[in-house]
């Protein structure tokens, strides 16, 4: 229990409460006396009298209170990561059974959970798709092509998909207080859109209209790419990233960028974290969320606003960072980045 001597007092003015206390007690003051004399109340007083029957110190008495830091022990810090990194799934409780087991100490489930929220948390493990050993083999050859690669004349493309009441942010809940909820609609309501980016600016953005075919795509590229990028770099000094999608594939497709575009890189399957575009469509798409649309037309409103937003500085940054993520790639054996 901890005496009222503690509350607003410092360490050295409490230590010598408690010394004024024992002798006016070794004195035979009555505690209501020593109470008074002190300026305390007698529960208090009683306090600090009952700890000197059982320690018979003053010194005691005062380091009595005091919270003993048991992670000081080098020993127990040390076991309890070790045993995290050969289990990072082991619980609270297990940790504690293991603490008596294996080092004889008695630890509670709360000390055990104040350390780890100093070493680390809990978290979902991130989940990536099972790669083949010929898309890993293909994602090396792409950083080792590209690996001293500045990207200043690639323009990236892709597609993505904007979804009405998207809800990723988090809001603060105070305890006891109802959890928040959104509607939303079922099934939810999206627009898909295109966008081309490079390390000068934006170079082209189109919302697309129902399921993209060969002819649909051929069409975006035709009227929101060519021109474009031949005005920012001019004809046949530019080059061109797209992903794998089937409408890309396509042999009609090839064929019309083998007569209009000059270099087409050989973008690997399974690799959206080397297309800088992707780190642009999470910027936009919180963005988006911000603004909290609750029909297509505001989705539609929402999307332009937050990708006329996105300044050139910000997609020069995102092609900057996949200069890292190339080399991460060659690095790390073709695993993904995250």
């Amino acid at each position: 229990m901890k005496s009222s001597f503690e509350f607003n007092s410092t360490h050295h003015e409490t230590y010598l409460m408690y010394k004024t206390v024992v002798l006016f007690y070794e004195d035979q003051l009555s505690q209501a006396k020593i109470a008074e004399q002190v300026g305390k109340s007698k529960s208090a007083v009683r306090v600090v009298l009952d700890k000197f029957k059982q320690f018979a110190n003053v010194h005691y008495i005062h380091e009595y209170p005091e919270r003993q830091k048991i992670f000081d022990d080098s020993e127990l810090a040390s076991f309890i990561r070790e045993t995290i990194k050969k289990n990072n799934k082991i619980n609270q409780n297990e940790l504690v059974e293991l603490c008596k087991s294996n080092l004889k100490i008695n630890v509670s489930q709360s000390t055990i959970s104040r350390y780890l929220q100093t070493i680390g948390s809990y978290q979902k493990p991130f989940e990536v798709p099972i790669m083949s050993e010929k898309n890993r083999l293909k994602r090396i050859d792409y950083a080792l092509y590209h690996e001293k690669d500045k990207f200043t004349n690639v323009i990236f493309t892709d597609e993505s998909q904007c979804t009405l009441f998207r809800n990723t942010g988090k809001v603060f809940r105070i305890k006891g207080d109802e959890a928040q909820r959104i509607e939303k609609p079922n099934p939810n309501y999206s627009i898909i859109v295109w966008g081309a980016i490079s390390m000068k600016c934006i170079v082209g953005f189109w919302f697309v209209e129902g399921k993209i075919n060969k002819e649909f795509y051929i069409n975006i590229l035709q009227n929101n790419l060519i021109d474009n990028a031949n005005k920012l770099y001019g004809r046949n000094k530019w080059r061109f990233q797209q992903d794998n999608a089937p409408a890309h594939n396509s042999y009609l497709v090839r064929e019309w960028l083998a007569h209009n575009v000059n270099t087409v890189l050989n973008h690997p399957p399974q690799s959206p974290d080397l297309n800088p575009i992707e780190m642009v469509w999470a910027i936009m798409k919180n963005k988006i969320e911000k603004q909290s649309p609750k029909n297509l037309n505001e989705l539609k409103i929402a999307i332009l606003n937050a990708w006329q937003s996105i300044d050139n500085s910000t997609i020069t940054r995102c092609i900057e960072k996949h200069k890292k993520v190339v080399q991460y790639v060659l690095e790390n054996e073709g695993k993904i980045f995250k």
